[in-house]
């Protein structure tokens, strides 16, 4: 797929996928189904969620190695630091030449998988990041899962590997 209709897409998703309201409850929801949705998954995950900096959700699928929670802590980071999905940004970085102010922080990661929490009238209040599948998979599950919950359509990326 061109990076470009890519990158349309990503916008388009976290342009639509936005709460009216969102609560630990929500997080708790949002967790779960993502973990629902995996399960069947050959790749064992790690599912972190995140409102004000506070952690408030957190799953691991049996035999998912600590490390995983790393690179879900530096997908969120990336989506804390940008306002976008950790996707958008990767793209934008990889093809596009942008955020390379991120370059070497090893805080943050380009990859797959971590999303913004986003409410009218209050902006981003958190994120959503998975760690365990291959790109862009850990993407679409959270878009997935977030669409499902919110009862809103959204255009999806092909579910194949990126290249």
């Amino acid at each position: 797929m061109d990076v470009e209709k890519a990158l349309d897409i990503i916008a388009e998703q976290e342009h639509i996928l936005i709460y009216d309201d969102f609560s630990n409850a929500d997080a708790l929801r949002l967790g779960v189904k993502i973990a629902e949705q995996v399960k069947e998954s050959e790749r064992p995950v790690a599912i972190r969620i995140y409102l004000e900096d506070i952690l408030v959700f957190q799953y691991t699928m049996r035999g998912k190695e600590e490390w995983h929670y790393g690179w879900a802590e530096k997908k969120r980071q990336i989506v804390e630091a940008t306002g976008h999905s950790s996707f958008y940004v990767m793209l934008q970085h990889e093809h596009l030449g942008k955020w390379k102010e991120f370059e070497g922080d090893e805080t943050k990661a380009y990859a797959c998988g971590g999303f913004p929490i986003k409410v009218k009238e209050k902006g981003m209040i958190g994120s959503v990041s998975i760690s365990g599948l291959v790109d862009p998979q850990d993407h679409n599950v959270v878009v997935a899962a977030l669409s499902k919950l919110m009862a809103k359509e959204v255009p999806m990326l092909p579910n194949t590997a990126w290249n």
